[in-house]
């Protein structure tokens, strides 16, 4: 569901989105489902509460904003038991990384130039012939 609101002159003011999906190919566990809040207002793209992204094999949890008027960012990732083997979709690898991560990063800053901070642990990691 989403809420659009106007002004009294009928101008674009914000708009709220309730995000929820769910991927129906079984078959494909990297993606299971996307749920949460997002509101675009004033330049600024935000979810506050959390926008969560279950993998199947862990969760991505995020929350902060985006401004893009002022291409800034300040938003915090949190990640819960993710297998790695969803990067090589992200990343176009050949081969998946195996191992277990979690942690926070907060992403902050400019867009082209953000400063990363936080702690993600990846636990019995291992790539190809690297372990």
């Amino acid at each position: 569901s989403f809420n659009i609101e106007l002004d009294e002159f009928n101008r674009f003011v914000a708009i709220t989105s309730d995000i929820e999906l769910q991927n129906d190919n079984l078959s494909d566990s990297e993606l299971l489902g996307v749920s949460g809040k997002i509101d675009f207002r004033e330049g600024i793209l935000s979810s506050k509460d959390s926008l969560t992204i279950n993998l199947g094999r862990g969760k991505l949890q995020t929350y902060g904003e985006v401004n893009l008027d002022h291409n800034k960012t300040d938003i915090v990732l949190q990640v819960k038991d993710t297998d790695l083997a969803f990067i090589s979709s992200l990343a176009g690898l050949k081969e998946s990384p195996e191992g277990l991560a979690y942690g926070t990063l907060k992403f902050s800053g400019f867009l082209d130039d953000p400063s990363v901070k936080g702690n993600l642990n990846i636990n019995k990691v291992s790539y190809g012939d690297i372990n």
